[in-house]
């Protein structure tokens, strides 16, 4: 089983959600776009995988000009999500739109990141 991580990024915050392999949303969450933030979605990542074995962990966000560089740096740089074996996927703004125009659930933060994941 995989856990895929969907985090939408805007200027000051980050909307992020998990699905299992069974699109099972394992946690969803808005956070600051800061190292607190980085930090808050690090510790929902070592939650999770510490319940659950996950063969694969990949998170993917948008590129959002600078707004991505350092919640990406941070997720893609620390040591214990290494361990987990995070891999962290940046995405063209253009074709996550056109991704989610095959829906018709809305667009709020938090589908976005659904969407994402």
């Amino acid at each position: 089983m995989n856990l895929y991580l969907g985090i939408d990024v805007g200027k000051n915050n980050l909307s992020y959600c998990a699905l299992d392999s069974d699109r099972q949303c394992r946690f969803q969450d808005e956070t600051t776009n800061d190292l607190n933030g980085a930090r808050q979605i690090k510790q929902s990542i070592l939650a999770e995988t510490s319940q659950q074995d996950y063969q694969q962990v990949i998170a993917g966000m948008e590129a959002t000009s600078i707004y991505n560089f350092h919640p990406m740096t941070f997720l893609s740089e620390d040591t214990d999500l290494e361990a987990v074996g995070l891999s962290v996927i940046i995405i063209n703004p253009y074709t996550s739109h056109h991704f989610s125009q095959l829906f018709d659930n809305g667009k709020t933060d938090a589908i976005d990141a659904e969407q994402l994941a």
